[in-house]
Parts: structure tokens; sequence; C-alpha cells
């Protein structure tokens, strides 16, 4: 189960089941917590994190358009990296970004037996 972290108004930070939802960094979403149904804004997406979240004190029941429309940064030296915390595949298995090198164009992929592996960013299936 994927969990996103929703700022609610007013500052309060939900941890939510996001079910079959698509939550993306800004979205704004609607979520079911103890409280009765609320509106927030997506800060953590699953994408961003390294491990899943064991608590949960709602669901995602809608999402909407972003806040702000994200630039394309494609042109940017080395966008060509994945961003911490995103699941990847390799060539050992399935983990997580953990680290990166940019200099050097280097990550280390936690994976999800425990393991690490350090490796070039042009290795990442």
């Amino acid at each position: 189960m994927s969990g996103a972290g929703i700022r609610l108004r007013g500052g309060r930070l939900v941890w939510v089941k996001t079910g079959s939802y698509e939550v993306m960094p800004l979205s704004r979403v609607t979520v079911t917590t103890e409280n009765g149904t609320v509106e927030g804004v997506a800060v953590i997406t699953p994408g961003q994190l390294l491990r899943p979240v064991a608590v949960f004190e709602g669901r995602v029941v809608q999402t909407r358009e972003n806040l702000v429309d994200l630039p394309d940064c494609s042109e940017l030296p080395h966008a060509e990296l994945p961003f911490l915390g995103q699941r990847v595949a390799t060539a050992v298995g399935e983990g997580f970004v953990a680290a990166l090198d940019v200099l050097k164009a280097r990550v280390r992929v936690e994976c999800e037996d425990g393991t690490s592996v350090e490796m070039d960013a042009s290795e990442i299936e």
C-alpha cells in the first residue's frame, strides 16, 4: 500500500493511503480522516519515500491538478539522474535511490532485501 504526506489547511501533516490514485508533488487532494473529509496539498509523494509508511491517518478520495506547473528541467546538467527516493530497477533487483553523487553521475540504491548497491546512473534499468 502506498502512502503520501498531505499538508492540510492549518498546517497539519497527515499520512494517507493513496490507493489507486496517482498523487504527484503539489497536487491538491481530498482525503478522509477521522475528522471527516478535508482538502490538502501533497508534499510527500509515494515516489519520494525510501521506505513504506506504516501508520496511516486516512485515505485519498480525490486528486486535482498541481497548484503550480512543474517546470521542464530536462536541459539542466544531470537532469537524467533519478531523484532521491525514486523506485528503480537494477541488475540486482528493485529498490529506492538512497544517495546521489551528481559530480560522478553515480547512485546508491537500497534494495528491498536490505542490501545496497552503488552504480553509474546509466546502469539503472
